[in-house]
């Protein structure tokens, strides 16, 4: 009906951003500042996850067929997973501290990853970290 609604995030002054639909329908986005990944459901309700690293500053995500949430750390130097259950694992690229920021998950599973402060691409193939 052209009606616009806005819903508050539960953490102040996250700075939310990369916003995607997963796999599940939900909507997921980071908190830049809050140093979290948020899930908003259909019926508005939010589940924030926090990143292990301090001050990681979470920048952008993606969805693999499993559903998994991949996400780049931008000053944590770090990627991650966001697995179903809730758990996360994060990885160290090969160049320490190089900024991992723009993230894609191919339809056969492969990650890409950019690298902001090295100039770099990161190939995490069939999306297994080694």
């Amino acid at each position: 009906d052209g009606t616009l609604t806005e819903t508050p995030i539960p953490t102040a002054n996250s700075q939310p951003e990369g916003l995607m639909v997963g796999r599940d329908g939900a909507i997921w986005f980071v908190e830049n500042n809050g140093n979290k990944i948020a899930r908003m459901s259909l019926d508005g309700k939010f589940t924030e996850t926090a990143i292990p690293s301090p001050g990681g500053q979470v920048v952008n995500l993606a969805a693999d067929a499993a559903g998994n949430i991949w996400f780049t750390e931008l000053e944590g130097g770090k990627y991650g997973i966001l697995d179903k259950t809730g758990a996360i694992k994060e990885y160290e690229p090969p160049s320490r501290l190089s900024g991992p920021f723009g993230i894609v998950i191919t339809a056969g599973g492969d990650v890409w990853i950019t690298e902001y402060y090295h100039s770099n691409i990161i190939y995490v193939p069939k999306g297994n970290p080694a």
